[in-house]
Parts: C-alpha cells; sequence; structure tokens
C-alpha cells in the first residue's frame, strides 16, 4: 500500500514537468522555425544582391546570434508560473494551436511514403523524434480511461471453454492475449495467451479447460496516468491489463500497444480493418467514430470541449442528449453541431460533428 502511494506521489509531482517540457520544447522548435525561415528569405536577397562569400557571414551570424539565444531564453523563461495564462487566455490558446500546428507538420514528415523514397519504404533515422516527444508529453498527460477498450468491445474467454475453443475464438478476433473469466469480467482469473493455446494443442491438449493455462492478470484504475504504466508493464513483463474504476467494477483492459499508439501513431497490422476516426465531407462536416476522444476532438477543431465527465465523442453526444439518441439526433455545445449518425444497439456508432460559424459582434453605438 505504502509503495502504491508512493508511486501516485511520484506521478503526480512527474506530470508539471511533463506538461512544461512540452511547452519549452514546442516554443524552442518554433523559433527554430522562424529562424531558419528568415534565414532562408535574407539569404536569397543577400545572395541575388551581394554574393556567396557575404552571404554565409550573414546566415551564420543571424542563426548564432539570434536562433541559440533566443531558444534558450524561451525554453528557460516559459515556466509552470505561466501555466494558468497559457491555458485561459487567447494567447495562450493561439500558442497552444501553434504547437498542434507544428505537431502535425513533423507527423507528416515523419509518416512512411511522404518522403523521396516512396511508399513502402522506411527511412532509419531522427526525423520522427519530433513527433516520439509531443507523443511523449501526450503520455505523461493522459490517464488509462483516456485508452482503453472500452468493456463491450473486450473479446474475453471463459474459463470453462476448452483450449481449441479459446484458440478458435483468439483468431476469430484476430487477438494474441484475452482475459479468462468465470461468468463475466467482474472475476477475472487470469490471462491467457495465444503461444500457449498453440502448444497445449500440440501437445494433444486441446480438450483441457483453458483455465488451466492462465497467467497472472493485472489490474488497474481507470486514473493511473500512462507514463506510469508503461513503467510497469516495463518493469513487471506484462502486456495486458484489466482496468476497474473507484468501485471495482471492471470497465475494460488496456495493452501496452494502447500506450505505445499514444507516442509513435496508429500501430496496425496486416489482420487489422482500417476504419479512420475522423473523415473529412466536402461540406467541412467531419464523420468520427464515436469512440474518439474529446481531447482529440479539440486538437482537431481547435475547441476546448469539456472532457472531464466524458472522454468520447459519443459518451459526450450521450450526456447531452440524456438518453439514447436515436439516428438523426442533434445536440449542440459550445459552437459545435453534433449528429447522431449511426447507432448499434444503445451505443452511438459514428457521429456527424459540425463547427458552427460563430456569431459576428455588432456593436452598439453609446447613446
Amino acid at each position: 500500500m505504502t509503495e502504491a502511494m508512493d508511486a501516485a506521489d511520484r506521478a503526480e509531482r512527474e506530470q508539471p514537468y511533463a506538461e512544461e517540457l512540452y511547452w519549452r520544447l514546442g516554443f524552442a522548435v518554433s523559433v527554430g522555425f522562424f529562424v531558419g525561415l528568415l534565414a532562408a528569405v535574407l539569404a536569397v536577397f543577400v545572395h541575388l544582391w551581394v554574393g556567396r562569400w557575404v552571404l554565409s557571414a550573414l546566415v551564420g551570424l543571424l542563426a548564432l546570434c539570434a536562433g541559440a539565444p533566443v531558444s534558450l531564453y524561451l525554453f528557460a523563461s516559459w515556466s509552470r508560473r505561466g501555466a494558468p495564462l497559457r491555458e485561459n487566455t487567447w494567447v495562450g490558446r493561439a500558442v497552444q494551436r501553434w504547437l498542434q500546428w507544428v505537431s502535425e507538420l513533423f507527423d507528416r514528415m515523419s509518416a512512411p511514403g511522404t518522403g523521396p523514397q516512396g511508399p513502402g519504404t522506411q527511412e532509419v533515422g531522427p526525423r520522427g523524434e519530433p513527433t516520439r516527444v509531443f507523443g511523449a508529453a501526450r503520455l505523461a498527460q493522459r490517464t488509462v480511461r483516456e485508452v482503453m477498450v472500452p468493456r463491450p468491445d473486450v473479446v474475453g474467454i471463459p474459463a470453462d471453454v476448452s483450449v481449441a475453443e479459446a484458440g478458435r475464438r483468439m483468431l476469430e478476433h484476430g487477438i494474441s492475449r484475452a482475459p479468462v473469466y468465470v461468468g463475466d469480467l467482474e472475476t477475472t482469473e487470469g490471462v491467457v495467451h495465444i503461444k500457449d493455446v498453440f502448444a497445449a494443442m500440440m501437445r494433444g491438449e486441446g480438450d483441457r479447460p483453458i483455465r488451466d493455462y492462465v497467467r497472472p492478470v493485472h489490474f488497474v484504475p481507470e486514473t493511473k496516468p500512462l507514463a506510469e504504466l508503461l513503467r510497469e508493464m516495463q518493469e513487471g513483463r506484462f502486456h495486458l491489463a484489466v482496468v476497474s474504476d473507484e468501485y471495482g467494477c471492471v470497465t475494460g483492459i488496456v495493452t501496452l500497444e494502447d500506450l505505445l499508439e499514444e507516442v509513435v501513431g496508429r500501430i496496425a497490422d496486416e489482420f487489422d480493418q482500417e476504419i479512420p476516426e475522423v473523415v473529412r465531407l466536402p461540406d467541412g462536416t467531419y464523420r468520427v467514430q464515436a469512440t474518439l476522444p474529446i481531447v482529440d476532438l479539440n486538437e482537431l477543431l481547435g475547441t476546448n470541449l469539456p472532457h472531464a465527465s466524458w472522454n468520447t465523442v459519443g459518451g459526450l453526444v450521450f450526456g447531452l442528449a440524456g438518453r439514447i439518441p436515436e439516428p438523426g439526433a442533434v445536440v449542440e455545445l459550445e459552437g459545435v453541431r453534433f449528429v447522431v449518425e449511426r447507432v448499434q444497439g444503445r451505443r452511438i456508432v459514428t457521429v456527424l460533428v459540425q463547427p458552427l460559424p460563430r456569431p459576428e459582434s455588432s456593436a452598439t453605438p453609446a447613446a
């Protein structure tokens, strides 16, 4: 218990430093970008008017005298004391949108197939480092609840089924690990790995119950920071954990792949059926999966929709509607219109998101 409390305190102390690193590094990158752009513009004019040697001297002097000191000054001066100002003023929001644009620019630059080598090639080098740095900052800011596989989507295996049946279900869903439970996920006994299933079948043990091959399962709270969980997975050498809420009820599972995708982006293999989370339609509306995190939608639209009570767009729409919405149901919040497009059972599947035009402020003449 003491170790868990110490770990929680340590994670809480480290999170502000990760946020500070995000802002400081973003400013350094931004200043470097503008200095490089200014140097390029000056290079063209000086080369045309003066000559090559003067060009080299001026560009070097500009990079030395302007780029490094200004970047270091901003890196050192933009501290946690200005965090409320950054988040609650138009200046802070503008800077945050600029940093988001820089991050997306690095994503496009480091994406496979966008370089001169063409599609299907892999470039080895530091070009993906900025993306991973911004991803690491997101990892420190988010919790398990924001990335977990929700309980309705969890593929579990009853403990009394045979090894052969468990293998069939895992192959059918394309998973390598699955929780094994008695009755329901509330009584999860352990985790089974597909290689243990195959090994048992090779030994002719396909008729034995799968509970004989389970491995210990780890339970984690929804509120655990992702960075802390990643360290625990590395140290404990486990890839799957069952997530529970404050009442001890199972709410989903989280895997090592879920955490890594926060750093490097979507990880897909040849068996994944790619369904884009966001599709921009010709009229400017976005078709989004209901499972899209609200924080990602905020980054996309440059909005500040609340995500304390709801994690996903579907949860937000469900909460605003106050009932199970039908296709075509419309709700609005903070200048964004949400139209329920598709519902499956009691779950929202896709939502049309439309940013509304901001009303023009009309000044009233003084009497």
